[in-house]
This record gives C-alpha cells, sequence and structure tokens, in this order.
C-alpha cells in the first residue's frame, strides 16, 4: 500500500478484516485523529 489517505487506510484495513468496518462507538474521534496523523505524515513526508 502506497496511499497514505484516510479512505486508503479504511479501504485497506476492511479488506484484511474480512470486509468489516465497524469501527465502534467514538469513531469519529478516532477518524479525526487518523486525519490528523495522515496530514502530517504526507506533510513531513512532502507527499
Amino acid at each position: 500500500m502506497t496511499d497514505l489517505n484516510v479512505d486508503a487506510i479504511l479501504a485497506e484495513s476492511s479488506q484484511r478484516a474480512e470486509g468489516r468496518t465497524d469501527l465502534g462507538d467514538g469513531s469519529e474521534f478516532f477518524l479525526e485523529g487518523l486525519g490528523r496523523f495522515m496530514d502530517s505524515l504526507n506533510a513531513d513526508a512532502q507527499l
């Protein structure tokens, strides 16, 4: 996997988890943090 964005990460993780997509309660906080992390990685790596 070379795409560093939230959608690509979620798609890959869903595929590896046999199609599961439910992140449970509080998933908005997880997704917000994941988005910030991906933004930081992309900015630092200048991708």
